[in-house]
């Protein structure tokens, strides 16, 4: 079983804390292509290269898609086209101290994956299967061994899924050698579990300082980190090395493993390809203490003709003597085509729109792929309860007449479907894949206007750009 089990990388990341020193600077001729490390062990002691390496890793965040928002800069056209893919490692003796030395040669071009992808047809039928039913397959596109590579590093497997909940893998399974049992435990010489790929249910998250422990990093700002098998109790497998892989674009962390030896872990990596129709839109992953990123917009929607309020739904109106909202105040006009046939209701704050068959959340705030309920909605909350203070959103909008609308994903509800920002609280180091709410602010007014949808961006773009002024007739 690969290593995902609770613990089994902070047991790693601590490992590499007390193993790695500072890194050397970088080559003097500027060129960057290169980066070696020395680290001199006790020579009873000799430790992993990529262990050694791990200082390294350059500063990343991982950012994608969403072109609209963030632009990334384009990848060296050079580098894609002729991508240096591979990883070396030597060791060495100090012939003065008797001391290993060990030498890592870090990747400065394109990462493997930069090269053309692999057609459906040339990747084992097993991972079209595996990630066609992952729960991840919105944020995290297949990866495996290019077929000419795959053919030398799976001489005599036998490749099988391998289970990882809420994601994919496959592995590949030898006649003999070591291995890994059914129950995850080590064996010498089952040849289960030989070696693998995989995307994990578990999503990457940014900013917590784990590229810093990279053995590798490459132009996009992938990374990988190395650490050894280990089971439920810490105990360390001996023979077993796995990879946990970032990706640029990607919002799983993929693990590679191998029992094979480094040099057949370090092939593996180099081997690995996106494939042709297994692949997910890039998405964008951000902590909560990122700065928002700004787009100034032109005048705001609602400077167009206002809306009669005595026109309004009645659902909307008893709502708003409820809570004691008076005119003029923003209204949506039109939900747009997805929601035509939704029907209105109340909640706490506002009015909700339901539609069967569309995703949103139960009555318990739990996300739902399509229970219809509150598949969007708007509320209108006093200003001293202050919502923009509560749930820190990541991107903000400002208007020329000093209005903005704050943006994100809504913390509390990790909504379906799949295809929204991805969200990391630093605190609690909860994941969650939200709807989008934006709070608008008003020069002047009183009450913040709360806008959501379970539809995606492009909906919520769609619904503030409806936003008018509804003014009574009285």
């Amino acid at each position: 079983m690969p290593p995902h089990r609770p613990g089994f990388w902070d047991a790693v990341e601590e490992e590499l804390a007390r193993t790695v020193s500072s890194p050397r600077p970088r080559d003097p001729s500027g060129s960057g292509e290169v980066v070696e490390l020395s680290h001199p062990q006790p020579a009873a002691r000799a430790v992993s290269p990529w262990v050694v390496a791990s200082a390294a890793a350059a500063v990343v965040l991982v950012l994608g898609g969403a072109t609209a928002i963030l632009i990334r800069p384009a990848a060296d056209p050079d580098a894609v086209a002729t991508p240096d893919t591979s990883l070396n490692a030597d060791l060495e003796a100090d012939s003065l101290s008797g001391e290993v030395v060990t030498t890592v040669a870090q990747v400065a071009r394109s990462a493997p994956w930069a090269g053309p992808r692999l057609l459906g047809s040339q990747v084992p039928d097993v991972l079209t299967a595996a990630w066609e039913r992952a729960g991840n397959q919105r944020w995290c596109s297949a990866l495996a061994p290019a077929a000419t590579d795959l053919k030398r590093l799976a001489e005599g497997a036998t490749v099988r899924e391998a289970e990882f909940t809420g994601g994919w893998g496959i592995a590949w399974d030898r006649n003999e050698g070591a291995g890994q049992n059914t129950d995850g435990s080590d064996c010498l010489d089952c040849g289960r579990s030989a070696f693998g790929v995989a995307g994990t249910g578990s999503l990457h998250r940014p900013g917590t300082g784990e590229n810093r422990n990279a053995a590798v990093t490459w132009s996009d700002g992938s990374f990988a980190t190395i650490g050894g098998g280990g089971d439920e109790e810490g105990a360390t497998y001996t023979s077993k090395r796995v990879a946990r892989v970032v990706v640029d674009g990607q919002g799983c962390r993929y693990e590679v493993w191998s029992n094979l030896g480094e040099g057949h872990l370090f092939e593996l990596i180099d081997s690995l390809r996106l494939v042709e129709g297994l692949d997910a839109a890039p998405v964008v992953l951000r902590t909560a203490s990122d700065r928002p990123v700004v787009m100034a917009y032109g005048a705001p929607p609602w400077g167009e003709d206002a809306v009669d309020a005595s026109l309004l739904d009645p659902v909307l109106l008893g709502k708003w003597d409820e809570l004691g909202i008076a005119t003029p105040q923003l209204v949506l006009t039109d939900l747009g085509d997805d929601l035509d046939g939704a029907k209105m209701r109340t909640w706490g704050s506002g009015v909700a729109w339901d539609k069967p068959n569309e995703p949103g959340h139960n009555n318990q705030n739990l996300p739902c792929a399509a229970c219809g309920r509150g598949v969007a909605g708007i509320g209108w909350e006093p200003l001293s309860e202050d919502l923009s203070t509560s749930v820190p959103l990541p991107y903000r909008i400002e208007w020329e007449d000093g209005s903005y609308a704050e943006y994100g994903g809504r913390l509390a509800d990790a909504a379906l479907p799949r295809d929204r920002v991805l969200y990391f609280d630093p605190e609690t180091g909860e994941e969650t894949i939200d709807a989008l709410q934006a709070i608008v602010h008003r020069p002047g007014s009183q009450v913040e206007v709360v806008v959501w949808t379970h539809l995606g961006q492009g909906h919520l773009m769609f619904l503030l750009e409806q936003l008018r002024v509804a003014e009574s007739s009285k």
